[in-house]
């Protein structure tokens, strides 16, 4: 099987398992009586730490390669998963758990971020993009629904262990990744360089995730607090995923086409109008219908400033770029879970600073 392909299913299986119970740990939290700066520390602490083993990750995959670093990832997310579930039962600490986390994450994406740009076609890579968070989102397109529907009917634990049968079932797909060309050589003073060549893309970058960040964790949080149920949090995952899966592949063809720069500006404009929609509009039919878009509108961001940082890294240094990436992607997830613990209680008011956050992409 060619690398490509190998990483398409590895991704996409992946991202069904993570897809059935990732969108409701929050939720679950919340229901175990968590108070909600808990969990926002936890996210803080997820994020620090998978930066940190973003460095450690990088440094395996110079001493044993690219594939057999990425087998780490496996047991780390079983024991993730294994500490979710007996969470109340060993009484674990939150922030054991939240390093965990961290560190399974770098361990998955480190590698494979890399195995994919050397294996992408430059002048194809907003179509490979494309395909990579296409087929992931049509495969796990309906997985938040049905977690919620298992979770409401079986409970969290039935969830997670369905989905960690499912993750072991996606680490099969390793094996069919190449070892050949494996090795990767990282100089970590070369980091800093990134910032002086690119000062516009880490500011985009940074701004970037603090919007995603709101989208993917606190969105999610906010509806479930709005209506007190877990089927609508599973629906805003599936709607989210419906909105942006198909547009994908077409948003992709575009990017290939020079307009890279352009579509990253309508889009921005149009998720600005969705965020500031949501904080001045109200109720569960207006919330899902916003959830769609938002899907819709974000793929005009995500694919062509993807296809525009894999480029960026197959000029050379990789790993180097994948670590300054990182910091940056750190730098946007701490800005927005520092503004939603100043805000707690009134979750609404992120919205505004995301809609304002959309004026960076503006910058490229």
């Amino acid at each position: 099987m060619k690398p490509l392909s190998a990483i398409y299913w590895l991704n996409s299986i992946n991202s069904l398992a993570w897809s059935l119970f990732g969108v409701f740990v929050p939720v679950y939290l919340i229901t175990l009586g968590y108070p909600l700066e808990s969990i926002v520390y936890f996210y803080l602490l997820d994020s620090v730490t998978l930066f940190v083993f973003c460095v450690i990750a990088s440094y395996l995959c110079t001493k044993i390669g690219l594939r057999k670093s990425m087998f780490f990832y496996l047991p780390f997310l079983l024991m993730l998963i294994g500490m979710l579930y007996f969470i109340k039962e060993f009484n674990i600490p939150l922030w054991v758990i939240a390093v965990t986390s961290g560190m399974q994450t770098a361990l998955y994406f480190v590698p494979l971020n890399i195995i994919f740009a050397r294996a992408a076609n430059e002048k194809k890579m907003g179509s490979s993009v494309g395909k990579l968070m296409a087929y992931s989102q049509i495969a796990s397109l309906a997985a938040p629904l049905i977690g919620g529907a298992v979770a409401v009917s079986g409970g969290f634990q039935l969830l997670f262990v369905g989905s960690a049968l499912l993750f072991i079932f996606s680490g099969s797909f390793l094996f069919l990744i190449s070892d050949a060309d494996d090795r990767v050589e990282v100089d970590f003073r070369k980091v800093p360089a990134f910032f002086k060549k690119y000062p516009r893309y880490a500011i985009v970058q940074v701004f970037q995730f603090f919007q995603k960040t709101l989208e993917d964790v606190i969105w999610p949080v906010f509806v479930f607090l709005a209506f007190n149920n877990i089927l609508s949090v599973g629906l805003v995952g599936s709607l989210l995923g419906a909105g942006s899966c198909f547009f994908m592949l077409f948003v992709g063809k575009r990017a290939d086409n020079g307009s890279k720069r352009l579509l990253l500006k309508i889009g921005a404009l149009m998720l600005a109008i969705i965020w500031l929609c949501r904080f001045f509009i109200h109720g569960q039919a207006a919330y899902y219908v916003f959830t769609v878009f938002a899907g819709f509108f974000g793929v005009l961001i995500t694919i062509p400033f993807g296809a525009m940082a894999y480029n960026i890294s197959k000029k050379g240094d990789i790993a180097e770029f994948n670590i300054f990436r990182e910091l940056t992607i750190l730098a946007g997830r701490v800005m927005s879970f520092g503004l939603v613990l100043m805000v707690v209680g009134r979750l609404d008011y992120t919205f505004i600073a995301a809609a304002l956050s959309g004026l960076f992409f503006f910058l490229l």
